[in-house]
């Protein structure tokens, strides 16, 4: 409650971890996926596609931190290309 977040179906863990992130100052945020993951699209497309959540872009629409989005069998492969 004192984030200041509205509960919505519109607001899940992955605007969550944005948020945090955000307030941490992170460098980087990876989500974990369990579907495919096309690399061509866009933030907004994903959200389209309800790969991440409706809110999502607007959490990180100012971001100064590196975004990852993956799927769960690459997990093992982040460390080998960052």
């Amino acid at each position: 409650d004192s984030a200041g977040i509205v509960a919505s179906w519109n607001i899940t863990s992955d605007s969550l971890s944005a948020w945090l992130a955000n307030k941490i100052s992170a460098s980087e945020l990876v989500l974990i996926k369990s579907c495919v993951i096309d690399p061509q699209l866009s933030l907004h497309q994903l959200a389209d596609l309800d790969i991440v959540d409706k809110a999502f872009c607007s959490f990180v629409d100012l971001a100064t931190f590196k975004i990852h989005i993956i799927n769960s069998k690459c997990f093992e492969t982040l460390g080998r290309y960052t």
